[in-house]
């Protein structure tokens, strides 16, 4: 009796400790692509592709191949420029998505509503050079 109560116990313990480790893991991700910077320098962003079950699907490509590029799924994160995380938007096909810079907005288009986010970073100052 005792040794059931401790191995649901441990498994109490570990299992969300478990669970909580691997989305950690995932929503990290890692860097797609290089780092972006404002026209002013003093902010940049960085694409972060995570896992998806997606991309190991064996797909028919249509003719020009750009198929492949919508299972990449991601997060777009904003840093200033000496690297203090500012915000991030998850995006779906990372690599066709439209992110441009609009005074203090980082806007990221993907193609894709949701109601999550509206694929807006809000920025604490002006990514615009001073004309």
């Amino acid at each position: 009796m005792v040794k059931v109560k401790k191995r649901r116990l441990i498994c109490i313990i570990i299992l969300p400790l478990m669970v909580y480790l691997i989305y950690s893991k995932w929503h990290e991700g890692t860097p797609y692509g290089e780092k972006e910077y404002s026209p002013n320098n003093k902010f940049y962003f960085q694409l972060h592709k995570v896992f998806s079950i997606d991309e190991w699907i064996p797909f028919v490509p249509a003719p020009q191949g750009s198929d492949g590029d919508y299972d990449r799924h991601g997060y777009v994160r904003a840093y200033t420029a000496d690297g203090k995380f500012i915000g991030e938007v998850f995006a779906n096909g990372i690599p066709r998505a439209h992110i441009f810079w609009s005074r203090d907005v980082l806007a990221v288009m993907d193609g894709v509503h949701n109601k999550y986010n509206d694929g807006r970073i809000q920025l604490p100052t002006t990514a615009e050079l001073p004309w």
